[in-house]
């Protein structure tokens, strides 16, 4: 099997996979990741234009961070996927864009270092699981504004930790 058509079957299988539990998870709503989203929407309430044209990292594409950037994608956020398997997070970001809406015009884009696609971001999500990724000097490159979400277990490098406390970038834990 030449390698694109290996690329070609793999984006069909996550294809079917995200529309086939996005969609039942949708249907009971009871999902982390829409939990995540509505915290982020009260959070954002009063910017006009909500999580549009934010940019959000994503840290750790997985199961909850996949689902997440599909839906801040739809909401029209700038999103952008880091995962340790670069071709993996290709995959991930082209299966979001195959089954996003389509009049949903922001693109979910696969970055292979999570320093650079820190940079000037709205809203970092930490997604790993139990690997602390997030380090000092992706704090340093976060917006004075900007805002981190530990949705995985431990994503924090603790030198992080204290660089975002001393900068006054808020961090929420969801555990």
């Amino acid at each position: 099997m030449n390698p694109l058509t290996f690329e070609l079957t793999i984006t069909y299988i996550l294809f079917w996979y995200f529309l086939f539990y996005i969609t039942k998870w949708m249907k009971d709503f009871k999902g982390a990741s829409q939990n995540y989203y509505l915290f982020l929407t009260y959070y954002f309430n009063d910017d006009i234009r909500g999580l549009g044209g934010k940019k959000i990292t994503v840290v750790g594409a997985g199961n909850i961070g996949s689902k997440l950037a599909l839906i801040l994608l739809e909401r029209g956020s700038k999103v952008v996927i880091c995962r340790r398997d670069f071709n993996k997070s290709k995959l991930i970001a082209k299966t979001i864009n195959l089954i996003k809406p389509k009049n949903t015009v922001e693109k979910a884009i696969a970055h292979n270092d999570i320093e650079n696609a820190s940079k000037n971001t709205d809203i970092l999500i930490g997604a790993t699981s139990g690997k602390p990724t997030i380090n000092k000097k992706m704090i340093n490159l976060l917006k004075n504004t900007a805002i981190i979400i530990d949705a995985g277990k431990g994503t924090m490098q603790n030198d992080a930790i204290e660089l975002a406390q001393r900068r006054n970038i808020k961090i929420f834990r969801t555990d």
